[in-house]
């Protein structure tokens, strides 16, 4: 009969977490086992082992570790001649040395079973518990361990709380054998940055009361948690020129840089939404050039994926990203449809949240562990991650507890841009649901495409990505509503077509044209142009819908946009009316001097044009020094100039910090230093507001007690000013020399 000692050891249970140097690495891995017991607290899933200086290292994972007093643990080891059967464990032949029995509550005990040892010989474990990663640790002192050469065996078993019912059983195990399950996982996100205006930069980047769990939410966090844990992210839709904007007006883009080299960050080529269509394969890969210039601007680098809501006929990338909608699984693999190589990132419909107060949430525990366990030919892939704004991986507490637990669980492998790259492809269909949507109508795009070179040509591209951006949420009529303002995008053609404008060189000459329908509306606008300025005149609300000038330098530049140039879809839904026309979207600013939205009688003369109506009358004049408005009308009014003073600025490094403004005499001037100013001046009483009254606010989280001036709701790079007066007055807006 075996020699049996019993010696009581006091369990050890440390406050802190080891420290990162004691990170455990997928090369100690010895045993994966899959969840298959009912009791998540006792259902044993890994086993480790490692040598450190002084001691024999074992870790037992458990599916949920929980302290509460329901169960045991046990674990045997094996390393010397003779030893004894474990009687709990049915049907093992193998002799132990000794039983380390490990209590959720109480003291542990350990039994020698092998008369080689002596009594009382075997040392003293040490224990570290954490519940947080689900993991226990033993730590023995080798050197008091007789005769051990660094090989052994091992097994562990969990039972009920003072019972030999066995519950579940890891091992046994040679401290040799190197376990083979891995669980490759791909943590994606999408919606990442959809913001047009300072407020929802902000908001999206560490937004107070924004998540599902109703704590500090936003990229901010998701970006720390990896930052910090080592664990790769991809944004899918981040490297895009208006989120690339906001993020540097936010003052981060340093840390997107400094994450993409560490090779933490993937940022995939991303195109445009198809809220109308398809991009036809040229404006596709215009889109995507343009994207990557811009990108490269800010100091990132290119990407060998890319981001699509539709397969594209042809692409260059060596992998295509696709959204699968209901899906019924978060398990994927690369398919290959054609030339291309897609892999569909699985969209579940009404999920639970992946992560959870408590981490990463049992569903996906067991969903890894099974994919872990799956046999090689399948290469599944777990795509975690998710819809950011929505998403608990945004929360300020849970995101960086759940990125720990992943780095703490070697064989859950998030992968980087060369490990997605590399993973093999198989051979099957794609799902209907990311096939090709209908083309867009390619009219627009054609105009654009043979309309002459110029910063007009250029600003109607980005306006079309604004109206094809990503936005959060992604109302039913969204795409309805702007497909109205694509009009924006004509006006912006008709400013190109200046270039081409046979003028007098006397930029005093004005001509006036009353003929064409630059926005594809059905009326004729009335465009005045000469040599240094250009601009559109809509009967409809008598507005200005667009001025361009050219400054001393030859240089060309817009002073005033509609706010829809730059985002359509900020207000209330509740309030759009989609018969209205432009007027569809009661946030929007539709030119300047716009309303009321009367019928005009117009009269035109050589050297401008006047619209009145039964209130008042406005009158539309060229000069040398800008666009000269005059006003009459016998009851107060209340009017407002939106400028877009060179938008195009927005897309090079610290672009916000540059724009400024002065005061004058009778004025106000806006513009970028070192670049284009516009100045309006007024008879009128002059206030002004602008997407930059506030910018430090945005180097901080969201206050949601702090009054943010009304500029904070502009979408990026508008100004508004408000001209107040009655009678007869007079607004001038034209270039600061």
């Amino acid at each position: 009969m075996s020699l049996w000692w019993s010696i009581f050891l006091a369990a050890c249970t440390p406050a802190s977490r080891p420290a990162p140097a004691s990170i455990w690495t997928v090369t100690q891995l010895r045993a994966l086992d899959p969840s298959d017991t009912h009791l998540p607290a006792l259902d044993l899933t890994a086993l480790y082992t490692r040598h450190t200086t002084h001691d024999l290292e074992i870790r037992l994972d458990l599916l949920d570790f929980q302290n509460d007093g329901q169960g045991d643990l046990a674990l045997a080891l094996d390393w010397l001649p003779g030893g004894d059967e474990i009687s709990a464990l049915e049907g093992s032949t193998r002799a132990w040395d000794v039983l380390i029995t490990i209590p959720t509550e109480g003291m542990t005990t350990v039994q020698e079973l092998n008369s080689r040892l002596g009594a009382g010989q075997f040392p003293t474990p040490r224990l570290v518990r954490d519940p947080q990663l689900d993991t226990i640790i033993l730590q023995i002192n080798v050197q008091r361990l007789p005769a051990f050469n660094g090989v052994f065996h091992a097994v562990a078993y969990s039972s009920l709380a003072g019972t030999q019912t066995i519950i579940d059983v890891i091992g046994p195990v040679s401290s040799e054998t190197q376990a083979t399950g891995r669980a490759p996982l791909m943590l994606a996100f999408w919606n990442t940055m959809p913001a047009h205006t300072p407020a929802q930069a902000l908001r999206r980047w560490d937004g107070a009361h924004t998540g599902p769990l109703g704590q500090r939410h936003g990229l901010r966090y998701l970006l720390n948690a990896a930052e910090r844990s080592r664990i790769p992210i991809f944004l899918l839709d981040t490297k895009t020129p208006l989120s690339l904007a906001a993020l540097d007006a936010l003052g981060v883009m340093s840390k997107i840089k400094f994450l993409q080299v560490q090779g933490l960050l993937s940022l995939p080529e991303t195109l445009p939404e198809s809220y109308f269509g398809n991009l036809p394969d040229w404006a596709m890969e215009y889109a995507i050039q343009h994207n990557r210039e811009i990108a490269a601007n800010f100091g990132l680098s290119g990407s060998q994926l890319q981001f699509a809501s539709y397969l594209p006929e042809n692409s260059s990338a060596r992998l295509i990203l696709m959204l699968q909608p209901d899906a019924d699984t978060l398990q994927t693999s690369i398919t290959r449809y054609g030339d291309h190589r897609v892999l569909p990132i699985p969209v579940t419909s009404d999920a639970p949240q992946q992560i959870d107060a408590n981490g990463l949430n049992l569903t996906m525990r067991r969903m890894l562990l099974a994919a872990a366990l799956a046999p090689d030919t399948l290469h599944p892939i777990t795509m975690l991650g998710g819809d950011l704004p929505h998403s608990n991986w945004g929360d300020a507490r849970v995101a960086g507890e759940t990125m720990q637990y992943l780095a703490a669980h070697p064989w859950m492998q998030p992968m980087r841009d060369a490990d997605i790259l590399s993973q093999p492809s198989l051979n099957g269909a794609l799902s209907d649901t990311i096939q090709n949507s209908l083309p867009l109508q390619t009219l627009l795009l054609e105009q654009w495409r043979n309309a002459p070179e110029s910063i007009s040509k250029s600003l109607a591209w980005d306006e079309l990505l604004a109206l094809l951006a990503p936005a959060d949420p992604q109302h039913p009529d969204l795409a309805a509503l702007r497909a109205i303002y694509l009009g924006d995008f004509g006006n912006l053609l008709a400013a190109a077509a200046w270039k081409r404008q046979a003028l007098p060189i006397r930029s005093e000459i004005e001509i006036t044209d009353c003929q064409q329908d630059t926005d594809f509306d059905g009326h004729a606008e009335c465009l005045l142009f000469s040599k240094d300025y250009f601009a559109i005149i809509d009967p409809q609300g008598a507005r200005l819908s667009l001025l361009m000038a050219r400054r001393a330098d030859g240089t060309v530049s817009q002073l005033v946009a509609p706010s829809s140039q730059f985002a359509v879809g900020l207000s209330d839904p509740s309030g759009w009316n989609l018969a209205e026309g432009v007027q569809a979207d009661p946030g929007v600013i539709a030119g300047a001097f716009a309303g009321p939205w009367e019928e005009y009688i117009l009269e035109i003369f050589p050297k401008g044009i006047r619209l009145s109506a039964a209130s008042l009358s406005k009158t539309f004049r060229l000069t040398e020094n800008g666009l000269r408005v005059e006003y009459g009308s016998d009851s107060p009014v209340e009017l407002r100039i939106p400028l877009g003073v060179a938008p195009e600025s927005r897309f090079t490094p610290g672009w916000a910090a540059h724009y400024a403004s002065e005061d004058h005499p009778l004025g106000w001037a806006w513009g970028v230093t070192g670049g284009a100013w516009g100045l309006i001046q007024t008879s009128g009483r002059l206030t002004h507001a602008t997407f930059g009254d506030d910018l430090p606010a945005l180097s901080q989280p969201e206050n949601p007690n702090y009054d943010y001036p009304p500029g904070h709701y502009f979408p990026f790079p508008l100004s508004v000013v408000t001209v107040n007066a009655q009678g007869n007055f007079w607004v001038q807006i034209g270039v600061l020399h």
